[in-house]
């Protein structure tokens, strides 16, 4: 559970290393946390973690989506919300399969690992 947390929190990390926070340092930190957590978990459990890691990457990364659906189209509050939702787990989907690749692509040694992880990114 804890390690659940762990990712989600790391994944809304990544998106203050772009504008207009600039703060790069954040999101290879993300990165680096993710793959600290997938080093030795087994594929269901980094799954859940890679879905959870884009979850939190694009609960804070796409607030921009709600805005516009909200304000611009003219929708009700809970219809926004629902479409920002929807599209954050859509997103979310590919950090799941980005997980699953680098857990098949990773066979267990360190230098594995880190040349599956930009691979897969």
């Amino acid at each position: 559970m804890k390690n659940r947390l762990y990712s989600f929190f790391a994944g809304s990390l990544y998106p203050f290393g772009f504008a207009p926070f600039d703060f790069w340092p954040l999101s290879l930190l993300s990165l680096l946390s993710l793959l600290v957590l997938l080093k030795d978990t087994p594929l269901k459990d980094s799954l859940i973690l890679g879905f959870l890691y884009g979850m939190g990457l694009w609960s804070v990364g796409v607030s921009w989506v709600f805005v516009s659906i909200y304000y611009h189209g003219n929708t009700t509050i809970i219809v926004a919300l629902l479409i920002t939702l929807l599209f954050i787990l859509f997103l979310s989907l590919y950090n799941l399969l980005f997980t699953f690749m680098f857990k098949k692509l990773s066979i267990g040694n360190n230098f594995d690992i880190f040349l599956a992880f930009p691979v897969s990114w």
